[in-house]
């Protein structure tokens, strides 16, 4: 608890304090305020500078207007002006022109006092006189007559040029709006410009000339030489002002109200949760509730009070569940150490016990001794008699087992039906004794309440670790599983010890390769081909039928079928492996690939022959039985495992169609007697039977062998015949087929065509 407790402070130093989180708040709050009002005061300026840009554009319009203005009212006075008639009697006779323009052409009082010089000229377009002192052109365009500006020492001059006509009482001629000559008139404006109108937007005073000089400027173009100054929009100014000042007040605001939110979260929930943590660590550093100050302190905030209230309750019940906490602990070590069915210690127990044991094993050099049992034949028991009776069956034989042990030894179940022990300073031969001693009290059991006929029997392999030749405790797991292994095949003991000897079984077990192959082509059907040998009618020497042979193929290599079947039945998939060859035979025999008017011999494995599915398995073949002999070869030993099962599904597959034919006779724990009961049609010898015929002794009793099963009505047929001279000595003893090299070696459908 200390630990834990240690942890979750260090975890806490890197949380933050609330006055932490409040802060960072404000911060916050006051950043996106200040992110706002900044973009707030940016659109305000974008707004003044927009404003100001409008009211520009109309000051220039109406400087524009005013310019137009002027210009048209000068031009209306120079027209009026070229109406008079002493204008029209100096173009006509110019000869007193000169002393004219001098005293009476600006003095008469026509042209106001801003026009200061005036000129006229010829139809031409030439000047009548020029004067010295005059700046107008002598000559002028009579194509362009528009009115243009110079700018002469920073003052604005306006040139007009009017055409001057004819007398208006020649109306009726054709001759009376016709030009007889021009006057051009130079006036100042500057004056006349800032009072010609009422500016709205333009401060009058502030009209000024950029440049000091430049001549014959168009109307339109003047005024891009002049600069002005717009009038303040007052309101403008004073709804900026008031928004400024309101951005200002609502920041003290924030900021009033900032300090004000971080006192009260301090005060009111800062505060009252450090005292909460306080009084939680009070709580937790007592083994039982003690009256003090730090646990009578009240809480301003009801649910806090809630939560303290809330937390004493809880801590006294806390303490009432460690008080049994140790008792309870104890139950469920227990529980998860035990196998719930048997009683027995279970797998999590056995490895932590054997982790414990290699320690115990490098230190001491104690000799270990490891037991592994492997219930025979327990799938078809659960499949024949149902699982109730199968879970009795554990619990009996875990008992019998543990009734035999030495004082502190423990039966552990380390798998469905696998029982394990661990034995200590126990010599080898012990260990054997043990052994046997097991065996006797699982086959001492009786089975009756279960309605179990067939014995019960356990293959045992034991595996020591001698402390003068010592190898790795784990070593011991897999060699005590090599030795099962080996107990498991047919005519070996049920005890065996794991020797140099059978160390060659576990290349083919353990082999990735041929793991991933075998458990591939079961669950695929890849690599899976089936080869053919002929079995010969000795009648007439002619393929009576086929036997189909199992090979694995890996990149073109065929896998040793010895490899295979030791990995089948060491992992129980004898039943699997069957029924992928049951569909890839009947596979060949839809295809036509098996020859006509012969048939097919097929293996059936000891599981598989009293599996309760294998009528239905074989039922694939049905199509096939009236046009092909379909054979099941059988071994005996498989027949002997559960002899009422199998001969109950023998008899259904007979009545079906199928021949039955005993395999391997004579390997194993054959008899006569046994002959008398199983229902088969064919009898195949064994071969290392057969090479006895070699020995005249062998030969005779092999002989009257013959004759008896001959006459009970069994066909013979002879494996491994390899000669002539063995093929005439079978014949002789009366066998009906023959199967060997002689004739064939297993090869594939192409090669039987």
């Amino acid at each position: 608890m200390k630990n834990n407790t240690n942890k979750i402070n260090k975890f806490n130093l890197k949380k933050m304090s609330i006055k932490s989180y409040a802060l960072s708040f404000i911060f916050f709050y006051i950043l996106v305020f200040s992110i706002s009002s900044f973009f707030a005061f940016i659109d305000i300026l974008k707004l003044n500078d927009e404003i100001i840009e409008t009211n520009r554009s109309s000051g220039k319009a109406e400087l524009i207007e005013a310019i137009n203005q002027l210009v048209n009212n000068h031009e209306i006075m120079v027209k009026e002006f070229s109406t008079w008639d002493e204008v029209r009697q100096q173009i006509d006779t110019p000869e007193h022109y000169p002393y004219w323009q001098t005293h009476r052409l600006l003095k008469a009082g026509k042209l106001p006092d801003a026009f200061i010089e005036a000129s006229l000229y010829e139809k031409s377009g030439k000047i009548l006189n020029k004067i010295s002192t005059s700046t107008l052109p002598e000559n002028i365009d009579t194509n362009k007559t528009n009115s243009y500006f110079n700018i002469i020492n920073n003052t604005i001059q306006l040139v007009i040029i009017s055409p001057v006509l004819k007398s208006k009482i020649s109306k009726t001629s054709e001759n009376a709006h016709s030009i007889v000559g021009y006057v051009a008139t130079k006036s100042t404006i500057f004056s006349q410009l800032k009072r010609v109108k009422q500016f709205n937007h333009i401060v009058a005073d502030s009209i000024k000339l950029e440049i000091h000089k430049k001549n014959h400027i168009e109307v339109e173009q003047l005024i891009n030489f002049l600069t002005f100054n717009i009038k303040e929009n007052t309101e403008i100014i004073i709804i900026s002002s008031q928004i400024q000042q309101i951005l200002l007040k609502n920041t003290l605001v924030l900021i009033t109200f900032a300090l004000m939110f971080y006192f009260l979260i301090s005060y009111f929930l800062s505060r009252p949760l450090h005292q909460m943590s306080a009084y939680i660590d009070t709580l937790e550093n007592q083994a039982e509730l003690q009256p003090g100050p730090d646990l009578d302190l009240q809480f301003h905030i009801h649910e806090l009070e809630k939560v303290k209230l809330s937390l004493r309750d809880y801590q006294k019940k806390l303490q009432t569940v460690y008080s049994n906490l140790d008792e309870k602990n104890q139950e469920l070590w227990n529980m998860a150490h035990h196998d719930a069915l048997t009683g027995a210690l279970n797998r999590r127990a056995f490895e932590e016990h054997w982790a414990n044991i290699a320690t115990l094993f490098s230190d001491s050099r104690c000799p270990v001794s490891l037991i592994l049992f492997d219930i025979n034949q327990f799938k078809s028991i659960n499949d024949s008699y149902g699982h109730p009776v199968g879970d009795e069956v554990l619990k009996k034989i875990a008992s019998a087992i543990q009734r035999v042990l030495r004082q502190g030894e423990k039966i552990y179940r380390i798998g469905g039906d696998e029982f394990s022990t661990i034995l200590y300073n126990c010599k080898p031969e012990e260990a054997i004794r043990i052994a046997s001693r097991c065996q006797t009290a699982i086959s001492e059991i009786s089975f009756t309440d279960e309605n179990i006929k067939e014995p019960i029997r356990a293959s045992i392999g034991v595996a020591h670790n001698d402390a003068h030749k010592p190898t790795s405790t784990s070593d011991l797991l897999w060699q005590a599983d090599i030795a099962v292994y080996s107990a498991k095949k047919p005519g070996q003991s049920h005890i065996v010890t794991y020797s140099e000897k059978i160390k060659s079984i576990s290349s083919t077990i353990l082999s990735t390769k041929i793991n991933n192959l075998v458990f591939d082509a079961i669950e695929t059907g890849n690599n899976i081909h089936m080869f053919y040998q002929p079995i010969i009618n000795l009648m007439n020497d002619k393929t009576d039928y086929y036997e189909a042979l199992l090979r694995i193929k890996d990149n073109g290599e065929i896998i040793a079928p010895g490899k295979i079947f030791q990995l089948i039945e060491a992992k129980k998939l004898d039943y699997e492996l069957d029924k992928v060859i049951f569909k890839q035979i009947a596979n060949d025999l839809q295809q036509g690939n098996i020859p006509d008017k012969t048939g097919v011999s097929i293996n059936v494995s000891g599981p598989s022959i009293i599996h309760p599915e294998i009528i239905e398995q074989l039922s694939i073949f049905s199509p096939y039985l009236k046009e092909y002999k379909i054979v099941l070869e059988i071994t005996e030993t498989s027949l002997i495992t559960n002899i009422d099962q199998a001969t109950e599904n023998i008899n259904k597959l007979k009545q079906i169609g199928f021949l039955i034919a005993l395999d391997d006779f004579g390997s194993g724990y054959s008899s006569i007697s046994y002959l008398s009961t199983m229902p088969v049609d064919i009898v195949k010898f064994d071969i290392s039977l057969i090479r006895q015929l070699e020995d005249d002794k062998q030969f005779s009793i092999i002989h009257h062998l013959a004759n008896m099963i001959g006459e009970t009505g069994h066909l013979l047929v002879a494996e491994g015949i390899e000669t002539k001279e063995l093929k005439d000595k079978i014949k002789h003893l009366g066998f009906n087929y023959a199967q060997g090299y002689l004739y064939g070696r297993p090869s594939p459908l192409t090669k039987l065509q």
